[in-house]
């Protein structure tokens, strides 16, 4: 396959990703748990990281997560009379504890994080998005209901 190939059957794909997402609460729930587990990779990475193999992997990882976000924004945007309304307050609130982290980091890149410290970011943001998607669940349920 060439490269304009592959591009194009990738477009398609993340359009019909998009489709489905956008036609069902499940669809939102897999793109907020995709985005929760990368988020969560990138906190726990960055106690482990070091030299520049470590600092390699965090861009990576950062590279995913800012991906994923898009992915669930675009999810959000195109089923935006399904959704709970606060999903896209929440999101934000927890992304911004994640990246707080992370710029708190980066501006002393000599003080590494205690385990301990990693651990309550990571319990705090897994906790956080998991409340987004009961969220999601609760609202898809109430609708059900009332049909």
């Amino acid at each position: 396959m060439n490269k304009d190939a592959w591009v194009q059957a990738r477009h398609e794909a993340s359009a019909a990703e998009l489709h489905e997402a956008w036609n069902s609460s499940a669809g939102l729930v897999h793109r907020i748990q995709r985005e929760r587990g990368a988020t969560c990779a990138w906190i726990a990475s960055r106690s482990s990281s070091a030299g520049s193999d470590g600092a390699s992997g965090l861009i990576k990882a950062n590279t995913l997560v800012i991906d994923f976000r898009k992915r669930t924004n675009a999810c959000i945007v195109a089923g935006r009379n399904r959704f709970p309304p606060q999903v896209s307050d929440k999101l934000r609130e927890v992304r911004e504890i994640a990246d707080n982290f992370f710029s708190s980091i980066r501006s002393d890149a000599s003080n590494k994080p205690l385990s301990a410290d990693v651990t309550r970011r990571f319990s705090d943001v897994f906790t956080k998005y998991t409340d987004i998607i009961s969220s999601v669940l609760n609202s898809s349920l109430m609708k059900r209901d009332n049909r």
